[in-house]
């Protein structure tokens, strides 16, 4: 499966590369559209990208506290943020993100089995999120009324922002194989195979080239502006020590 995907990745890119050669006039155009586009938007943008960071906050402590467990909300929150800009930063982020939050639970004394369950549901639970978000695009159609409504995703708000109107399929499916590229872990936040999969797929649903500069502002909201604030709140949280991350022996 990990060929298959690496085959798979390797075959979008080509399309995308040569979309970008073909309508390189129109995107370098695109580009210097992206000063000019709507505050409205992207404020709803960064409006959304909060209620998300919040929601996938909630979820690990709802998830920690079926282990009778409670962590401060605000740490979670900021773990959520570390480990984005991790994932974006650095070669083997997703791994490295998931190993910081393990060592940063058990300094709250949460159990290893418990930390293990809240990392893994919560992982399975974006997973089947994508799936349902796809399913739902493709059951909108490309016809009728449900073909021109704003889909609620930072995607849709940043092409609102640019004045681009494409239909909920085609956002969602360009969304949805963007996601699918990033479990790719090549390189620091897709190295661009993100940026580039989800123009290629809003041009062939019948995008401008002024969809790449919409893409770019949704990448600068959902992940490289997370990056400077996440290694900010990596400098103010305490380290996870060995001697917090194992329990107090018990007296005999």
């Amino acid at each position: 499966m990990r060929e298959l995907r690496i085959v798979g990745t390797v075959a979008l890119l080509s399309a995308a590369v040569y979309l970008i050669v073909v309508r390189r006039g129109s995107i370098e155009h695109s580009l210097s559209r992206l000063g000019s586009a709507q505050p409205g938007w992207i404020a709803v943008a960064v409006a959304a990208e909060l209620v998300s960071l919040v929601c996938y906050a909630a979820l690990v402590r709802v998830l920690l506290q079926l282990g009778a467990v409670t962590v401060p909300f605000r740490a979670l929150f900021s773990l959520t943020v570390i480990g984005i800009a991790m994932i974006n930063s650095v070669p083997g982020g997703q791994a490295i993100s998931t190993i910081y939050w393990y060592a940063q639970l058990r300094r709250y004394s949460v159990q290893r089995s418990v930390a293990a369950f809240a990392l893994l549901v919560s992982s399975l639970v974006g997973i089947a999120t994508l799936v349902l978000l796809t399913a739902c695009g493709l059951a909108a159609g490309s016809h009728g009324f449900a073909s021109q409504a704003r889909f609620p995703v930072l995607a849709v708000a940043a092409l609102a922002a640019m004045g681009q109107t494409i239909p909920v399929r085609g956002v969602v499916v360009a969304y949805s194989l963007g996601q699918l590229v990033s479990a790719i872990p090549i390189l620091p936040g897709g190295g661009g195979t993100i940026e580039a999969t989800m123009s290629a797929g809003l041009v062939l649903a019948g995008g401008t080239g002024a969809v790449i500069a919409a893409v770019l502002l949704y990448r600068i909201v959902s992940a490289w502006g997370l990056v400077p604030l996440g290694w900010g709140l990596w400098r103010a949280m305490p380290n996870a020590h060995v001697a917090q991350l194992e329990p107090a022996a018990v007296p005999a």
